[in-house]
């Protein structure tokens, strides 16, 4: 495939979206990048799942090589997702916002610091 095709290719979103779920607020997608992020030092990434909207502000990012792979991560990540909107739910208005489980999802890391009153 030449780079003007591949350019094209990557334009049309339908072509690069894996898996994509909404609750709420809360975002979790999973895409094809179309590009390698490692550099080409170690495994290839070329898919990335990311968890938006958390009631935190928290956002998450797990990056891996192959479509089975990032089907897997997003499964993993709406489970999280749902564990957490879970806790949310059940507490009450005088509590604090809660802090995401300890347990994410193997892979995942955090891309920010959340949002604080301080």
């Amino acid at each position: 495939m030449d780079s003007r095709r591949w350019g094209r290719w990557m334009e049309e979103g339908s072509n690069r979206r894996i898996a994509w779920d909404e609750y709420g607020d809360v975002q979790v997608s999973t895409v094809f990048l179309g590009i390698d992020t490692s550099l080409g030092r170690g495994v290839p990434r070329l898919f990335e799942t990311m968890i938006f909207g958390l009631p935190n502000g928290d956002e998450y990012q797990a990056r891996c090589a192959t479509r089975e792979e990032a089907l897997l991560q997003h499964r993993e990540a709406v489970g999280y997702v749902r564990g957490v909107l879970s806790a949310v739910s059940s507490m009450s208005v005088e509590e604090p916002p809660p802090q995401p489980p300890p347990m994410l999802p193997p892979g995942f890391r955090k891309l920010n610091m959340g949002t604080s009153e301080e």
